[in-house]
């Protein structure tokens, strides 16, 4: 399950880029990303708890963010595929069960 919310955690910064730049309408992109955050954020409380879902949702933010002055420098899709790689690596491993030995 870990897996699998780290990775929509990264398709969510895909797809609100996609859906802004197909539409036009920057805030439905928007509307995307604050789902897809919340949907996350919702499954990393139940698997990790309060902290590593912060930290989890400070790094989403920040690809976001971050994305922006990337695309300047390799264009908006490769921006995009990187930072969510990044975003779905970093989540996971913050996400990582506790070592219960």
């Amino acid at each position: 399950m870990r897996l699998l919310t780290s990775v929509l955690a990264g398709s969510t910064l895909a797809v609100g880029f996609g859906v802004a730049q197909a539409t036009g309408n920057r805030p439905l992109g928007g509307a995307v990303l604050l789902a897809g955050a919340a949907t996350c954020g919702v499954l990393w409380w139940r698997q990790a708890g309060a902290v590593p879902t912060l930290v989890s949702e400070a790094v989403f933010a920040a690809a976001f963010i971050g994305s922006h002055p990337l695309a300047k420098q390799i264009g908006a899709w490769p921006s995009v595929a990187v930072v969510a790689g990044a975003t779905a690596v970093i989540s996971y491993a913050i996400t990582a069960a506790p070592d219960r030995t």
